[in-house]
């Protein structure tokens, strides 16, 4: 397994119709200059887990996210003809937007002043 820390990504989709929210990332590289070099991007899929579980409900799959926390796992199961099936495994605990996206418009509490009632 492989520790994901400070990982920039750019969220292309998410799904929140399961028991836990998956979505679509991809990474890239950064050059020699330190500019990031598209030619050598990776797509994942991921899955958010503890708080980030949490968090993924507000993501709209448009965003740039900074992976704070997460791992890769490859996990490879023996197959009854003595082959491996392998499943690759991006899991992401806690993560922030850095940007794209807009924020969901927060629901806010009625308060009524009590000149305002009727009775």
């Amino acid at each position: 397994m492989f520790y994901i820390k400070d990982q920039y990504a750019k969220l292309w989709s998410v799904d929140l119709s399961g028991t836990y929210p998956k979505g679509r990332i991809s990474t890239s590289e950064k050059d020699r200059e330190g500019k990031y070099d598209n030619t050598k991007t990776s797509n994942w899929f991921v899955t958010f887990f503890g708080d980030a579980k949490v968090m993924a409900e507000d993501l709209e799959g448009t965003e740039r996210i900074k992976i704070l926390k997460g791992k890769v796992t490859n996990i490879s199961k023996k197959q009854p003809d003595n082959t491996y099936k392998t499943w690759l495994n991006v899991i992401i605990f806690d993560f922030e937007v850095v940007g794209g996206g807009s924020p969901k418009p927060k629901q806010e509490e009625s308060v009524q002043d009590e000149e305002e009632f009727p009775f």
